[in-house]
């Protein structure tokens, strides 16, 4: 007879987590627990094993800022005339859907034009083990004519509100230029993101934030964080 080793892990059941300001996710430290049982869970060992063979980096799993859905965890300015997006399913880059964006932060007279990615569910991730060796990467789809910049700056912003900002440069291209009508990409360090210097804290990430300026019509693909000693 084969047998199946198993683990007994403990789980909650019945409890309520709730928070103080559950819609904006801002203070992680008012979670309260209520609750009377505690209840046994059996799992294969076969299923950590899984868990553990998930591609990450240094044990960071949370990789993929976006990919495929258009959900709860992107947004973008609520005004119209500012930035519009939408699925894209004929141009991709991998996968069915990749995402449309336009802007015009000039003519839409836009105080700020941008959109986020509150990635894995809006949960807080600790990016602070892997600064040193992962960075950002971006493909994106430039319909019309080539590009000599785009103007775009990027943040990671945390659950207390700090921002630490990048602008974009021409150095994080991955090929010598952008063109047109063709896939291209670029990778963000994240130690070129100023956590210290804007009391942004890593350990504590709540979303990804595209800064439009200008105007532009880009396709986005596969926003993903990435190992620098692959590239």
């Amino acid at each position: 007879m084969k047998t199946i080793l198993s683990l007994c892990i403990f789980s909650l059941s019945g409890f309520v987590f709730s928070q103080n300001d559950s819609a904006q996710f801002q203070k992680m430290d008012t979670i309260s627990l209520n609750g009377k049982l505690i209840s046994f869970q059996n799992r294969n060992l076969y299923d950590i094993q899984e868990e553990a063979d998930k591609e990450n980096i240094n044990g960071f799993y949370a990789l993929e800022i976006f990919n495929e859905s258009i959900d709860k965890q992107v947004w973008a300015s609520p005004e119209k005339n500012c930035v519009q997006f939408s699925p894209e399913n004929t141009l991709v880059f991998e996968g069915k859907n990749a995402l449309h964006v336009n802007w015009d932060k000039i003519s839409g007279g836009c105080i700020w034009a941008g959109m986020g990615f509150g990635w894995d569910n809006w949960r807080p991730k600790d990016i602070s083990a892997i600064i040193d060796t992962a960075g950002i990467e971006i493909h994106f789809y430039s319909p019309g004519t080539d590009l000599n910049n785009l103007p775009l700056a990027f943040a990671l912003e945390d659950y207390s509100g700090s921002q630490a900002y990048v602008g974009y440069a021409p150095k994080y291209l991955t090929s010598p230029k952008i063109k047109a009508n063709t896939w291209n990409s670029f990778i963000l360090p994240l130690k070129d993101f100023p956590f210290t210097a804007t009391q942004t804290e890593p350990g504590n990430t709540k979303q990804f934030i595209i800064q439009f300026e200008a105007d532009g019509n880009i396709i986005f693909d596969k926003i993903k964080i990435v190992s620098l000693n692959k590239k």
